[in-house]
């Protein structure tokens, strides 16, 4: 291999042809080498997928009664490294065949990496409750514990644990101090703190891929300019539609014009400024403004030279019928 490094993935897909989509966009925001894969219901199968520039070959030996297994040989640098996708029915009653499936899967001579669906649980793993094949697991891996006779081997592993747990620690602390030494509160926005504490404590929220015109989308910069379309049509105005209200609107004030040939030549006796004031009393607070942006409340703060600068308007309307737009 020319890369030392491999990037492996489980994925229990439960019907990888429903989510094929899903699944190639995963491999390929993570540049996955090797991913061991779980299909749909009992006897659905498992399947590994592979880059063909990795060498490997078919683990042939692989004699299963129960359990549902495929694997492959890899060469590294490091020597040969196996893994395996296996798949346990949970209908499985028979317990027995099944441990010997196990302990077959446990006794590889290669390093291995064992993924899929076991059905197994367990208290000692977190589980609600416990089943009959997580009770079987639990028994091998006591009997593993028990017939573990190289005390070297133990301490050199406690010891590396320890190692690259102060590694890990060492390495989070430097990254929260570079952090904070390059958040300069002096400077003129002192909201930097804050602000990077609304970043941490915000969750990124998973969002679905999106359909339109038989396409799925996929990437956040295409579901952006789809949800960005969305608004633009639904919150498009129409300045020069006419609405019901309007219609409505005009057609009384026909019928007042119609009926009322002949008005008084005082404009007071057809709208008082009492009447406007009282109409501006009644009205809502939190309205949306008209085409003139002016709101309700602004309306309502009128001087009372203004209200008389409207019923004069008001009232020239009504005499002359004319109704500016």
């Amino acid at each position: 291999m020319s890369s030392s490094i491999l990037k492996v993935a489980n994925w229990n897909a439960n019907s990888i042809l429903k989510k094929k989509l899903d699944l190639t966009n995963f491999l390929q925001k993570h540049i996955i080498d090797i991913i061991l894969d779980r299909t749909e219901g009992q006897k659905g199968g498992v399947a590994i997928f592979i880059k063909n520039s990795i060498k490997h070959r078919i683990m042939k030996s692989l004699n299963f009664k129960v359990i549902e297994g495929i694997g492959i040989n890899v060469e590294t640098s490091s020597g040969n490294i196996s893994f395996i996708s296996a798949y346990h029915p949970g209908a499985n009653k028979n317990m027995k065949a099944f441990a010997n499936d196990v302990v077959t899967l446990t006794k590889l001579n290669s390093s291995y990496f064992i993924c899929g669906d076991i059905n197994a649980r367990h208290r000692l793993w977190n589980c609600a409750n416990s089943n009959e094949a997580g009770k079987v697991l639990n028994m091998i891996h006591r009997k593993w514990q028990r017939h573990r006779r190289c005390s070297s081997l133990k301490n050199k592993y406690n010891s590396l644990c320890y190692q690259i747990n102060q590694k890990l620690e060492e390495t989070r602390n430097n990254m929260w101090s570079k952090v904070l030494i390059s958040m300069n509160i002096e400077q003129s926005n002192k909201n930097n703190i804050w602000k990077f504490v609304k970043i941490i404590k915000n969750k990124d929220k998973f969002m679905p891929p999106l359909k339109e015109n038989n396409q799925t989308l996929l990437s956040p910069q295409e579901k952006a300019k789809v949800i960005k379309k969305h608004f633009e049509t639904a919150h498009f105005t129409t300045y020069n539609s006419i609405s019901p209200v309007e219609r409505k609107v005009e057609s009384k004030v026909r019928q007042f014009n119609s009926s009322n040939s002949s008005l008084p030549l005082d404009p007071g006796l057809i709208c008082k400024t009492s009447e406007i004031k009282d109409l501006l009393k009644k009205i809502k607070n939190r309205k949306s403004p008209g085409l003139d942006n002016i709101n309700n409340k602004t309306l309502k703060k009128l001087p009372p030279k203004a209200l008389i600068f409207l019923n004069h308007i008001f009232n020239c309307c009504f005499k002359l019928g004319y109704y500016p737009k």
